[in-house]
């Protein structure tokens, strides 16, 4: 699969997720990521992953928008996740990456960069992002 396929990027997601403790001790381990079930009224194997693929007319890029559901031993929660062709979200660049908690609605922000995005101004982008202009 390519690098925005869906697959890829609900998987590169969960792995960044993992890797973050702050959500690891709030929703217990083990962590499991899932989709959705799909067809039918009997539970499937939840391996559908809610995606939508749009093009952006600000800068051109295709973006891959996901979500899928994660389960702790704790609680569970919902990732939403839009990645860019422009970024690399293998070092952590996404257009953003949130985790909300199905029990408390509590929300991480593992990455916002939707504001910088609209900044045309390189110099600026960078300011924004803790640079200096």
């Amino acid at each position: 699969p390519s690098s925005m396929s869906p697959n890829a990027v609900f998987d590169t997601a969960f792995n960044e997720i993992r890797a973050n403790q702050r959500i690891v001790q709030a929703l217990g381990e083990p962590l499991s990521a899932y989709g959705m079930d799909h067809g039918g009224n009997k539970e499937g194997r939840r391996n559908f992953i809610q995606h939508r693929e749009e093009k952006n007319e600000q800068d051109g890029s295709t973006r891959m928008k996901v979500r899928f559901n994660l389960k702790g031993s704790y609680c569970g929660a919902v990732v939403f996740a839009e990645a860019s062709n422009k970024m690399d979200m293998k070092k952590g660049e996404w257009v953003y990456l949130v985790v909300q908690s199905k029990k408390t609605a509590e929300v991480w922000t593992l990455c916002d960069n939707r504001q910088n995005m609209l900044v045309q101004d390189d110099a600026t982008r960078k300011f924004l992002q803790g640079g200096t202009k």
